[in-house]
């Protein structure tokens, strides 16, 4: 499978630190042999929000598409701060992610053929 952090690396990627969250939301929650993540958004490799609004009325498109991408990128970098090392994942079961658009917008296939 060779080294997944390598493999980002060549990617140009930077992951992200993990932003803290206050109360009882964890980045990141073992429940037997899964892990599971939660709350992550379009964060910057400080954990400042790159894009705010909602697609169709604040955001193009490709500024959704984005967004969506940068939250992938925040997932595993949730994952190496909780694993300390990415090559540790055996698999993925199920990725699911939500991304906020305007009422009047219907170009959902446009971002999901992206992603």
């Amino acid at each position: 499978m060779g080294d997944i952090e390598q493999r980002i690396k060549a990617l140009g990627i930077e992951l992200p630190r993990v932003k803290k969250f206050s109360g009882h939301m964890l980045p990141a929650k073992r429940y037997k042999n899964l892990l599971y993540t939660s709350g992550v958004g379009p964060f910057d490799v400080n954990g400042n929000p790159l894009w705010l609004g909602k697609v169709g009325r604040d955001l193009s498109v490709e500024e959704g598409y984005q967004a969506a991408r940068q939250c992938g990128i925040v997932v595993l970098g949730v994952l190496k701060d909780y694993l300390g090392d990415l090559n540790k994942i055996e698999s993925i079961v199920r990725v699911l992610g939500f991304v906020t658009s305007d009422q009047d917008f219907y170009q959902q296939q446009s971002l999901r053929q992206s992603v």
